[in-house]
Order: structure tokens, then sequence, then C-alpha cells
């Protein structure tokens, strides 16, 4: 997918959206019984939430980032979020409203760019819609709570283009991508329109199929999505990256979690501890983390292929076209002082012609068609 053009790539993500419900969970289900958030979030994460099974979230927020994993809210750049590990071990208790019964069904569990590959254009139908293969089934389930791979794909495309910018650039991009209005004052690059026009886009096909098939069950259907971009968050915050990634993870975890009880109306304290994201070189090429590779180099869109190497002309070749190019400097300089002693702009028949140029240069090197050449504009 990386390797196609912004449009082009718009529109094989409307179709995968979409096609991920429609087409490869056709047969879709919905839990057995209401269900805490919370058994959600461990569904998702399994052991990566679990210190006893390994799950390293807990130690990186208690060591790297100096918060007890038990407050309830953490405090960044003069906001409070919640803390989404204190809320999945209900330091505070949750409220039985909270559960939902929640759509199960085909997950890839590993969905980024990486891993979708898109058939050529002019091997399809002119207004078919394009084809994709999802490669990597190795962290497949047949049956898991859905929309997992939405919030995947869009927390790995921020990731891989933001993720080695600065705190203040990657707190500007999620707060345009929170559910609610943010009133976090950092403005948006430029190009990160491209990157919310993407989100947009994942998150159209959701609700373009929650409208045809779970349109009676709206508020349950939002607060899964919701849902699964903490998992998401807190999945990324156990992986081994670097801890500026890790806790930029944990954040975008902890504002999706904040909206999500602001959805579902649910008061929570508004102090905490401090959470610190240093600012690194936003100059770095973006790379792109999956599940089995921390740092993949991902292209920022189509390039073209390497020119291929012109050969340095030779000493005598150089030295005549230096010579050219003095006397064609010479006689552009001498043509206009005399037009301006006249009063007059030098006029084109007063200018040394390119043509004449590479006749003096054929003349002395024959034909010059077939070699490597510089061309002085």
């Amino acid at each position: 997918l990386y390797d196609l053009s912004h449009d082009r790539q718009l529109e094989v993500i409307r179709h995968v959206s979409l096609g991920l419900l429609e087409e490869w969970n056709a047969d879709y289900g919905l839990s057995s019984g209401l269900q805490m958030p919370q058994a959600l979030l461990r569904s998702w994460l399994d052991h990566r939430i679990d210190p006893a099974l390994g799950g390293r979230i807990h130690s990186f927020l208690q060591d790297d980032c100096q918060i007890s994993p038990d407050t309830p809210t953490i405090l960044y750049n003069g906001h409070w979020y919640p803390n989404p590990l204190a809320f999945y071990d209900q330091a505070i208790e949750t409220p039985e409203r909270l559960q939902l019964r929640a759509v199960m069904g085909h997950v890839h569990n590993d969905l980024h760019g990486d891993n979708l590959l898109v058939g050529q254009r002019e091997q399809q139908e002119p207004d078919a819609d394009p084809s994709y293969y999802l490669i990597d089934l190795a962290m497949y389930q047949s049956k898991q709570y859905l929309l997992f791979d939405h919030a995947y794909f869009e927390f790995t495309t921020l990731l891989a283009n933001r993720g080695q910018g600065s705190a203040e650039d990657w707190e500007a991009v999620v707060a345009q991508v929170r559910r609610y209005r943010s009133d976090v004052e950092t403005e948006l690059r430029t190009d990160d329109f491209g990157l919310i026009e993407i989100i947009e886009t994942v998150r159209k096909g959701v609700a373009d199929w929650v409208n045809s098939h779970e349109a009676d069950r709206l508020s349950f259907m939002e607060s899964q999505q919701i849902l699964a971009r903490v998992a998401v968050g807190l999945s990324f915050s156990h992986k081994r990256l670097s801890n500026d990634q890790r806790k930029k993870a944990f954040y975008f975890a902890a504002v999706n979690l904040k909206d999500y009880l602001r959805l579902n109306r649910v008061d929570w304290p508004k102090h905490g501890q401090e959470l610190f994201i240093e600012r690194t070189d936003a100059g770095q090429a973006p790379v792109h983390v999956s599940a089995k590779q921390t740092t993949i180099p991902i292209p920022s869109g189509a390039r073209p292929a390497p020119a291929p190497p012109v050969p340095a002309p030779s000493r005598n070749r150089f030295s005549l076209i230096s010579l050219v190019v003095a006397a064609i400097a010479g006689l552009a300089l001498f043509a206009a002082v005399l037009g301006l002693r006249d009063g007059q702009l030098p006029g084109p028949a007063e200018v040394v012609s390119t043509d004449d140029a590479l006749k003096a240069l054929s003349a002395d090197n024959g034909d010059i068609s077939q070699r490597p050449s510089v061309a002085v504009m």
C-alpha cells in the first residue's frame, strides 16, 4: 500500500475498510451476553496486559514514565487524561451500565500497509473495486472482538509518519483524530492533512457498515470502536520500541479512553501524575512498526526508481563545455551592454542560440546525441 500515490491509497483504504466487515466478516456474530469494557481490552491484549504473563506495560509506566500504574489520572501538557491501566485494573470501580454486547468475527491482528498488497490497476476493469490481498496471518483469530484491525491500521499509519517526530506534532495529530473536539492548541503541520484524510477514510467504512447492519446499537458500536483504539495504544506500549514511541502510544490510549468516558458520561478524577514525552528529531526518516519487526523503513508515497549513474565528463570535454558556456555568457553580456547603451533592451537576435553552442560541441566531438552531456540553462 505504501508504494501507491495518496489518491490511490485512499481508494484502496475505502474499499478495504468496508470490505473487512462486509466481506471478510459476512458471518459476524454478537458476544454471548453483555461484556464489561475490561473484557474487551483483555481479549484484544491477552498476555500483554498481564505482568504475570510477561506483559511490559505496567513496568514501563512504573519505571520509564515514573507513574504508578494504579494512579487514576495522568497529566500531559496541562491537560488530564485517564490512566488506561488504572481503568483496566479498576482502580476506580467501573459502572455496570458500561456493559455492552460487542460484535465478533475474524481479526487479522497485524493490519498495516506492509501486509496489504494491492492489484495493479491495469489488470482490473476500469470501474471495478481495487483488488487487495491480506498477507501474514500469523496472528489471525477467527473469533475475536471486531474493529481492532481498523484501529491498528489507523495507529500504525500515524506512528509510521509521526512516531519519530516531535511530541508537539504527535499531540496535534492525535488531537485532530479523536472523537471529541480537543482544547490542544498545537497546530497541525501542513503535510498532516493527508494523514487525517486516511484516518477519516478508515472510519467512513466502519460508519457505513454500522449504519447498514447495527444501526439500532450505535452507542455500543461507537464504544467498541474507541475501546479498540485504547487497546491498540496499550499494545504498542508493550512492544520493544523506543521509550519515546511507547509513551506516544500510551498517550494515544489515554486520549481515546478520555473520549470513551465522555461518550458514556463517566466522571473521573482530574488530578494525577505528569507524563513527559521527550522531543525527538523530526527530520528522521519515518518507520513502520509491526508485531514482529520493530523498525521497517517505508516510503512516503510513490517514489520513482533512481536514475542510472551518469559518468563524469572527461577533463578535455569539461574544459570545452566550460569555454562554450563562458563564451555564451560573455556574448550575452556584451549584447546587453550595447542594447542599454542605445536605450534598448537586447533582442533575441543578439543572443547566441543554444543550437550554435551545440554545433560547436558537435564539430569537435562528433555526434553528441549518443553521449552523456550537461545542459546549462
